[in-house]
């Protein structure tokens, strides 16, 4: 009994010097973890990391712009070296905003009524590439209605051996179509599409798209032809409007 007794003192002890080494522990913990939390603290709020956080972030934004700039000047020259050959008139106008739906494809341009836009002018980017038609007009800006808009057709010429001429309407996907193409007419993939001239204010040539589809119409002796556009109007910032000059 005596023995058995001293065994659980003895137990008791052990456990009692367990407990108060655990508090020691950790109050020794909190007392190296205090002074490091303030100064993380501190360095964070220090002055300079401040102003190299500040800087940091204004130069992504100079960059940012920088390349955007760099990108808006290559679409200019694209399109003034286009001008030039074609000795056309036009207006460099800058996208200020777009509306793109299932059913309607649009956007807004800086350029209007005073910078002499009408209803009815070709918009173009790079080397005379057509992605549009101006459908409104304001002194100040233009609305302007994308070549695959559902409600957009375009009198077109394709570059195959007859020099087949037709209406390219736009359909969901940013892509057209050549309805009413005659069976015997030859059409190749790949076949370049460009404006015929056929239709008001718009000149011919414009570079329109290629064929990348063609086939039967259901139930009638005609083909139909899907059109790709050549550009992709909705990676564009700045474009340029084809005005014809007063006489």
């Amino acid at each position: 009994m005596k023995r058995r007794a001293r065994l659980s003192l003895v137990v008791l002890v052990i456990a009692l010097l367990l407990i108060f080494a655990r508090g020691w522990f950790e109050r020794g913990i909190q007392v190296i973890q205090r002074p490091l939390a303030r100064a993380g603290t501190w360095i964070y709020k220090q002055p300079n990391l401040s102003e190299f956080e500040d800087r940091l972030v204004s130069l992504a934004i100079d960059k940012a712009k920088y390349e955007q700039l760099i990108k808006e000047n290559q679409e200019l020259k694209e399109a003034l070296n286009y001008l030039k050959r074609s000795d056309l008139s036009s207006v460099m106008a800058t996208i200020i905003a777009r509306s793109n739906t299932t059913q309607t494809s649009t956007f807004s341009i800086d350029r209007g009524e005073k910078d002499g836009l009408k209803i009815g002018d070709p918009v173009i980017v790079k080397d005379g590439v057509l992605i549009g038609k101006v459908i409104l007009v304001t002194q100040k800006s233009s609305t302007v209605r994308t070549l695959s808009d559902p409600a957009v057709a375009t009198a077109v010429s394709l570059l195959n051996q007859s020099q087949t001429i037709g209406v390219a309407e736009g359909m969901a996907g940013n892509l057209l179509k050549l309805n009413f193409i005659p069976q015997e007419t030859v059409i190749e993939i790949d076949n370049l599409v460009v404006t015929s001239g056929l239709e008001p204010r718009i000149p011919s040539g414009l570079l329109v798209g290629i064929i990348n589809d063609v086939h039967p119409e259901p139930n009638a002796p005609f083909l139909e032809a899907v059109i790709e556009p050549l550009v992709d109007s909705r990676l564009h910032t700045s474009v340029q409007v084809l005005i014809q000059k007063e006489i």
